[in-house]
């Protein structure tokens, strides 16, 4: 972790998103382990609320992990996407050479302490001065839909897919939960279609 890397960051922040970056340096970091890994890309570990250890990507290939996840989760056609979680955010760069420059992402890390830690570890500045990502960092699951009339566009609700960080997701599954719920409430308010990558998200929590 470096000094350097976490003001390069918050800096390509504050440029986009002031609000975001006024929190974020208010904020304290969450003790992490940065985890060095075979393939140069580095990986994280923390503890969490019962002490017990936990890894947000893989300690052999972060890049491999991450580009399984969005070919495993990516639906042809999309226009749209929610990530939940973001790590260290190599899902969220996998993602977007997927989507193309027209598609629009909305990253929610409940978490500001994990995300305030990853901006010391990785340069993410590229994310950061980009127009088309949205962040929910640090809110509550009831502040994220203020968010969503940004990022859908409501013509083409059905091109709207789910991204889950599954780590991040068994951090934060209630958190979750309920940001999903309210997914589904926005849209049929909006009078979209019922979105049935929506509704795999349930299946994920069940399995």
């Amino acid at each position: 972790m470096t000094v350097d890397t976490y003001r390069k960051n918050i800096e390509a922040l504050a440029g986009r998103n002031p609000h975001l970056a006024r929190l974020v340096s208010g904020s304290l970091p969450a003790a992490v382990e940065v985890v060095d890994t075979g393939a140069g890309a580095p990986s994280m570990r923390i503890n969490d609320a019962g002490g017990r250890p936990w890894t947000l990507h893989s300690t052999v290939d972060p890049l491999r992990e991450a580009a399984r996840l969005v070919q495993s989760q990516y639906q042809e056609g999309a226009n749209a996407c929610l990530v939940y979680g973001f790590g260290l955010g190599y899902h969220v760069d996998m993602l977007l050479e997927k989507l193309g420059p027209s598609g629009t992402v909305l990253v929610i890390e409940p978490q500001i302490a994990i995300f305030r830690a990853a901006l010391a570890v990785r340069d993410l500045s590229h994310l950061f001065v980009r127009d088309n990502i949205y962040w929910s960092v640090g809110e509550s699951a009831e502040q994220v839909p203020a968010h969503f009339g940004e990022v859908f566009r409501v013509a083409s609700l059905e091109g709207v897919m789910i991204l889950p960080h599954s780590p991040s997701m068994r951090l934060c599954g209630d958190f979750f939960n309920r940001v999903d719920d309210l997914c589904r409430k926005w849209i049929i308010a909006v009078g979209g279609n019922f979105l049935t990558n929506v509704a795999a998200v349930r299946t994920y929590f069940s399995n």
